[in-house]
């Protein structure tokens, strides 16, 4: 009997159970990297000739001295990481004791302040970030990203921009100039 080439919903079902079948949406990770007293991780493989749209996690953060965390694109594998003032931010927060704001830094060095100022705290958040492998359209980044400080639950979420149409293949995510521990993982949204 030949093969027509048309899964009937058993197939499907099978496939999707054995993580065989892609579907719109899907995460699939593309790397995870565990920081031990580090400054900077480099992320030199995002696979942005794959994806659209990248999802970027970041578990239990933690430095010794108040600091804030940051990224850099680079569109040459990572060789140099962009630090032109070609980067906008927007972002809003606010925490338990019912204290609310936001900031704007335009144009800045980096995407700014995803993760800021508490020291000891475990920090933790996403973001997702688009047309990295576009070289006719700017990068953008949206964050969600919470905290413990000064007492209370502090969340903050935004946008970002770079604002340089570029095909960029290399991010890099730092503080300024403490080491921090904790871990990332960058993921590829599938057909984004």
């Amino acid at each position: 009997m030949a093969n027509s080439g048309v899964f009937n919903i058993d197939d499907i079902n099978f496939l999707k159970d054995n993580q065989q079948y892609p579907s719109l949406g899907q995460l699939e990770l593309i790397q995870t990297q565990v920081a031990s007293s580090v400054t900077y991780l480099d992320f030199l493989n995002i696979k942005e000739d794959i994806y659209n749209v990248h999802f970027v996690t970041f578990n239990d953060i933690q430095w010794g001295t108040a600091d804030t965390f940051k990224s850099r694109l680079s569109d040459d594998g990572g060789a140099t990481f962009e630090s032109t003032n070609n980067y906008y931010s927007a972002q809003v927060y606010g925490n338990t004791a019912n204290q609310f704001g936001g900031s704007a830094r335009n144009p800045t060095s980096e995407f700014d302040r995803i993760l800021q100022n508490q020291a000891n705290l475990s920090h933790n958040g996403y973001i997702y970030l688009y047309n990295l492998g576009d070289s006719e359209k700017y990068s953008f980044m949206t964050q969600h990203t919470i905290n413990w400080g000064s007492g209370h639950m502090q969340f903050k979420f935004g946008s970002q921009t770079y604002n340089v149409a570029s095909r960029i293949n290399a991010i890099r995510f730092y503080t300024n100039n403490y080491a921090w521990t904790g871990s990332i993982s960058l993921y590829g949204i599938r057909f984004s």
